[in-house]
């Protein structure tokens, strides 16, 4: 075994993000990033003072920051719709702007594994990335989405919480929604809840179609215009004002942005 992948597997062992000095993160770049070129910048904005890190999304789950995790157990194991896209919970969070990234602590620039696979949101962040109405129905964003979740929920079991690890005990947890919704009428279940008056078409898809189909097509990645891409096809938006949200769940290169450009220069030239 190289002495450069003994050093990925230590790492792997080690955490999902480990320091690296300048001539590893050398090695790394020739060996494993030879797909980088200049219109590629990705960013991530990370609270850490380190020059050079190596990443491995995908040797941990990561929860949803700012929500509940159930989206994104839905994205990444109930629904085939987002089969070909990485796993957000095993992926690293990025973006297309500089700014965005600040919001979050030091930039970093980073530097996918030759062939990663990138996921792209339509907007800045995922939370505003599906369309008004979702799918037509009442919802109009994750938020409200968690919402209706908890609701239905907590009137089937008020002394238990809906999953956010399992995705066998989520998914159960969801039909046990659809069978409560088709077994009340609507009157029935504003009577209980006078939230469901917002629901009105969402509770009768579910009664129609079932909780699954009802929650794919309202997160469909294609009606919604997420898209899915490779390192080495990806480019950086032409319009630097837009800034989209992008995850991978390949092993990736950060390097401090303030050294960003030497960086790249002593070793391409650029």
């Amino acid at each position: 075994m190289g002495e450069y992948m003994k050093l990925v597997k230590q790492f792997l062992k080690e955490g999902r993000s480990q320091e690296l000095n300048i001539q590893q993160a050398r090695d790394i770049f020739k060996k494993s990033c030879t797909q980088w070129k200049p219109n590629k910048e990705i960013y991530r904005g990370v609270r850490t003072e380190k020059d050079y890190v190596l990443v491995t999304p995908s040797q941990y789950k990561r929860k949803s920051v700012n929500l509940a995790n159930y989206y994104t157990l839905f994205l990444d194991e109930i629904s085939e719709r987002w089969d070909a896209f990485p796993k957000r919970s095993k992926s690293l969070i990025c973006t297309t702007s500089y700014k965005i990234a600040y919001e979050y602590g030091k930039v970093y620039n980073v530097i996918p594994f030759d062939d990663a696979k990138i996921g792209v949101c339509p907007k800045k962040d995922i939370w505003y990335s599906f369309k008004d109405g979702f799918a037509g129905n009442e919802l109009n964003n994750l938020d409200n989405l968690v919402h209706f979740l908890d609701v239905m929920y907590y009137d089937i079991d008020k002394t238990e919480e809906l999953e956010q690890e399992d995705p066998k005990l989520f998914k159960e947890q969801l039909l046990k929604i659809e069978q409560f919704i088709k077994s009340k009428t609507y009157e029935e279940l504003v009577y209980l809840d006078k939230t469901y008056l917002s629901w009105k078409k969402l509770t009768n898809d579910i009664k129609k179609q079932g909780i699954i189909r009802t929650l794919e097509q309202c997160l469909d990645p294609d009606t919604n215009d997420f898209g899915v891409t490779s390192f080495k096809e990806y480019k950086q938006p032409t319009n630097l004002k837009e800034s989209f949200e992008l995850w991978t769940d390949s092993d990736c290169l950060l390097i401090k942005q303030e050294l960003y450009d030497s960086f790249i220069k002593e070793i391409t030239g650029r």
